[in-house]
């Protein structure tokens, strides 16, 4: 009888804990800014292009990419 009264108090300390998480946690997308959640809005960052094979670079790209690098340096 000992062991089923300990095992119901633990059924119940388990139930009441995840009820405690779900309470407390907040839900995927509840702490979105105004808009919809579709809408990208000013703090979102534009999609980054598709990188260009190397091999297809032309003389322009290969001058854009020197004058990067040597900005960065």
């Amino acid at each position: 009888m000992a062991a089923s009264s300990w095992a119901g108090k633990a059924v119940v300390l388990l139930c009441a804990s995840d009820l405690l998480l779900l309470l407390l946690l907040p839900l995927p997308g509840a702490c979105t800014a105004e808009g919809s959640p579709g809408t990208p809005d000013e703090s979102t960052p534009p999609p980054r292009k598709k990188k260009k094979d190397i091999r297809d670079y032309n003389d322009a790209d290969m001058a854009r990419l020197l004058e990067q690098w040597e900005t960065l340096s």
